[in-house]
Formats: C-alpha cells, structure tokens, sequence
C-alpha cells in the first residue's frame, strides 16, 4: 500500500515537471515584430541617433524600409544596427540567411535559434560581435566591435529581439 502512494506521488511529480517543461517551451515560440517607426522611437529613447536609409536600397523591391540608429558619442559613431521590413517573411528569411552566410565566413563562435516565428544568429570573433534576428517580415542586424556587443545585446532585448 505505501509503495503505491511513493509511486503514484512519484508520477504527479514528473507530471507536474513535464507540463512546466512543456509550458515555458510554448513561451518561447514567438516573438513580437516591431515597426519601423516603434524601432525608431526605442532607438531614440535609447540615446541613439536614427536614420531613414530606405533610399539605399531602392534597387530591392522587397525592402520597405530601412531604419540605422547609431550610437553617437563625442560626435563619433561607436555602433551602428539596421532594421529592416520586408515586404514578406519569406524575403525577411532570404535576406537573413544571406547576412548569415556572409558572417560565417568570419572565423568565430556562433549560436542560433530557428523557433516559431523568428529566427536568431549570433557570431563572435576577430574581435566583432554580429547578430541577426528575423522575426516575422522584420529584420535586425548588427555587426559591432566586440567591446560594444553586451550595450548592443542591452538595445535589442528591449526591442524584443
């Protein structure tokens, strides 16, 4: 009778670890896309400085916008981040695997997550930091000096990304 009770107590427990398991995993399966115009606003409130460089890319047809904030300190530009909206997810996802293919070229150490709606590369080396997050049709990109990718990571956690 007591092993029964041991066993059945046994049984609710991994349960009950299983479903937490399962339910911080579905937390994790997507990601809220910002706008241009909220990336810009959280730029700014960040201290960056934005710019519209849409233009510059007006030979892709796919590319809606393009917003640079800039960290800007004693009038000289410490780290730049781009984001881009695409016209949809699927060119969001062809530009993000060709910004990824080009910085595995670099010699380094990388993460990546592919989950639900977004997708995420980090590599570190030759003394950079670069960072991709594709979440939807909504691009971020980064290729920083290494001494500045803890302040970059700061700035895309509070996007979301």
């Amino acid at each position: 009778m007591q092993t029964k009770s041991i066993s059945k107590k046994i049984l609710i427990a991994i349960s009950f670890c299983l479903v937490l398991a399962i339910a911080l995993c579905a937390c994790e399966t997507s990601k809220t896309a910002v706008s241009a115009d909220d990336f810009k606003s959280k730029a700014e409130a960040s201290g960056l400085m934005t710019e519209d460089n849409t233009a510059q890319f007006k030979e892709y047809d796919h590319v809606v916008s393009v917003i640079t904030a800039v960290k800007v300190e004693n009038s000289s530009a410490l780290w730049t981040t781009d984001f881009l909206v695409a016209n949809s997810e699927d060119k969001a996802k062809g530009m993000f695997e060709s910004n990824k293919e080009g910085f595995e070229k670099i010699s380094g150490t990388s993460t990546s997550t592919s989950v639900g709606n977004y997708d995420t590369y980090e590599r570190t080396g030759d003394g950079k930091y670069m960072y991709l997050c594709r979440v939807d049709k909504t691009l971020l990109y980064a290729n920083v000096d290494e001494k500045y990718k803890d302040e970059f990571k700061a700035f895309a956690e509070k996007l979301g990304y």
